[in-house]
C-alpha cells in the first residue's frame, strides 16, 4: 500500500565564527569519511538523549537483511532512519475500539519513538552540503538532527564551529507560490506572558506547553485573489493593530498563508522581519509493516526527487 509522506530539505554549512568562513569540504580529513565511519557510534553512545529538545535519539536495530543506515560513495550520500521521540510529560495510551480504556499509561521519562528517514549529501569541494529530513505525522527532527551534526563535527574538527541552514526551493515549488492562489492566513503564537496564558484559559499549562492560532480563511478565494495579494504583499497590515500587539508583546509570532496550485506554506514574519519560504515537499512512498513510510521506498524516491530537481545538481 502506497502513502503519503513529506520531507524538508536544506543546504547547510559548517561556519566558524572566529576564521569568519565556512568549512571546505575539499580540506582533509574528508567529512564525508569521517561522518561515514562516526555517525552511529556518535549516535549510540554520546547522541541517545538530546536535553535541549526533550528528545530519546536512536538508530533502530537490523531486521533481517535491512540496515538502517547506509551511504553510497559515488554520490557521497549517507542515508539511515533515526527514530526519536518526546518525553518530559505522561501520555495515556488509550484502546482505539473504547478510549475509555487504557492499554498503556508512559511516565514523564519515556518517549513514543517515531521513525523519520534522512539524508545527507556531502560533495568533495565547496563548503555547502544537502540535508534531507522526512516529517513524520506532521512532526520534524530538525532540531535534534542539526544538534547531532554539529556535535559530531565538532568533536573531530572544530570545537567552535556553528551549523548554519537554508532551505532548498525548487523551481516547480516558486511556480505553486506565484501562480497559486493564497486560501489562508493563520497567526501562530507561542510563548505568551504568564499574565497572558493565565488570562486565555491556560492556567495549569506553562506557555510552552501551548499555543495559540488565529486563522482567516477566504470564501471565494478565487474570486478576491487581487485583493487578498494587496492585503498580503502590503505593509504588515496582516493581524496588526494595538490591541493585538499588547497581547502577544513578548511572544513568539509567525504568520503562514496557505498558498498554491496545492496544499503549500509560505511564512511571513511580523515585525517587518525578512520574509521567508519554508517548503515542505510530498513523496508517496510504500507503508512499513507499522504503518510508517517503508525504508527502501522513501529512499529510492528521495534519490529521484534529487535527481528530478535541477536545483540539486550544486551538490554534485
Amino acid at each position: 500500500m502506497d502513502v503519503k509522506t513529506t520531507i524538508e530539505v536544506y543546504s547547510f554549512s559548517f561556519y566558524s565564527p572566529i576564521e569568519m568562513e565556512n568549512h571546505s569540504f575539499s580540506s582533509d580529513p574528508d567529512v564525508y569519511e569521517f561522518l561515514k565511519e562516526n555517525w552511529v557510534k556518535f549516535i549510540d553512545v554520546s547522541a541517545k538523549d538530546i536535553p535541549t529538545e526533550k528528545r530519546a535519539v536512536r538508530i533502530p536495530p537490523k531486521e533481517g537483511k535491512v540496515t538502517y543506515f547506509g551511504f553510497d560513495d559515488d554520490c557521497r550520500f549517507i542515508y539511515g532512519i533515526i527514530e526519536s521521540g518526546l518525553y518530559g510529560k505522561k501520555y495515556d495510551i488509550a484502546d482505539k475500539s473504547d478510549p475509555k480504556k487504557n492499554v498503556f499509561t508512559t511516565s514523564k521519562g519515556s518517549a513514543i519513538m517515531k521513525p523519520f528517514f534522512y539524508l545527507i549529501q556531502i560533495p568533495s569541494k565547496g563548503d555547502k552540503g544537502l540535508i534531507v529530513l522526512e516529517r513524520t505525522e506532521n512532526d520534524g527532527i530538525y532540531g535534534v538532527f542539526s544538534s547531532i551534526m554539529s556535535s559530531i563535527f565538532r568533536s573531530g574538527f572544530d570545537k567552535r564551529v556553528q551549523l548554519k541552514k537554508s532551505s532548498v526551493i525548487t523551481h516547480e515549488y516558486l511556480k505553486d507560490l506565484t501562480q497559486g492562489v493564497y486560501k489562508s492566513i493563520t497567526m501562530s503564537v507561542k510563548s505568551l506572558p504568564e499574565d497572558i496564558a493565565d488570562k486565555y484559559f491556560c492556567k495549569e499549562l506553562n506557555s510552552e506547553d501551548f499555543s495559540m492560532e488565529m486563522t482567516i480563511k477566504f470564501n471565494e478565494p478565487r474570486k478576491n485573489q487581487k485583493k487578498i495579494k494587496k492585503l498580503i504583499e502590503g505593509d504588515a497590515s496582516i493581524f496588526v493593530s494595538e490591541d493585538v500587539t499588547e497581547i502577544l508583546e513578548g511572544s513568539e509570532k509567525k504568520v503562514v498563508t496557505t498558498v498554491g496550485r496545492s496544499t503549500k506554506t509560505r511564512t511571513y514574519h511580523l515585525n517587518n522581519e525578512q520574509e521567508k519560504i519554508r517548503p515542505y515537499y510530498e513523496l508517496i512512498v510504500e507503508e512499513s509493516e507499522n504503518g510508517f513510510s517503508l525504508f527502501s521506498s522513501i529512499l529510492s524516491e528521495v534519490k529521484l526527487f534529487l535527481k528530478t530537481n535541477k536545483e540539486f545538481k550544486i551538490f554534485k
